[in-house]
């Protein structure tokens, strides 16, 4: 098994058995993915953030926001977190620009390898336009030949 499996048709929320996924095809902030190979995803709500005068990807009148991207390895075999690609749009469709800070907390997405078994978690940082006021939507895809899966919801 890899992280390139196939996604099954099912959601968790922390707590909750697998459920079938919703029609429109995005999960809310909160939910779990879980896939075929017992590989699960978890995309957190997004919070304001702050970034540091050094971070790369911000532009001064814009707001960021972080969200966590939690990923459980339930498989047999180790997986590679360098495969996991994270992009975020507004309420309005725009792609925003990822924000990258290395200053605590680090804001620097997934890297490595992760062991059956075990959890990672990294944080993803993104800048919004100023007039931005509406919506998130989360895009995370988890192996190079894997389709994407969504979450979505208010922003902060």
């Amino acid at each position: 098994m890899s992280a390139s499996a196939t996604p099954g048709p099912s959601s968790r929320a922390p707590g909750d058995r697998a459920t079938t996924a919703p029609a429109s095809g995005t999960l809310a902030f909160g939910r779990t993915r879980a896939y075929e190979d017992g590989l699960e995803v978890t995309v957190s709500a997004p919070r304001p953030f702050t970034p540091s005068r050094g971070a790369a990807g911000h532009s001064p009148g814009n707001r960021a926001v972080v969200l966590d991207v939690k990923v459980r390895n339930g498989s047999g075999d180790r997986i590679a977190l360098d495969g996991v690609v994270v992009r975020a749009r507004d309420g309005e469709g725009r792609e925003l620009s990822a924000v990258f800070d290395a200053e605590p907390p680090p804001v620097l997405g997934l890297h490595g390898a992760l062991l059956p078994g075990r959890q990672a978690v990294a944080s993803y940082g993104f800048d919004l336009p100023a007039t931005a006021r509406s919506a998130l939507e989360v895009e995370v895809k988890v192996g190079f030949d894997q389709d994407s899966d969504f979450w979505s919801g208010p922003l902060p």
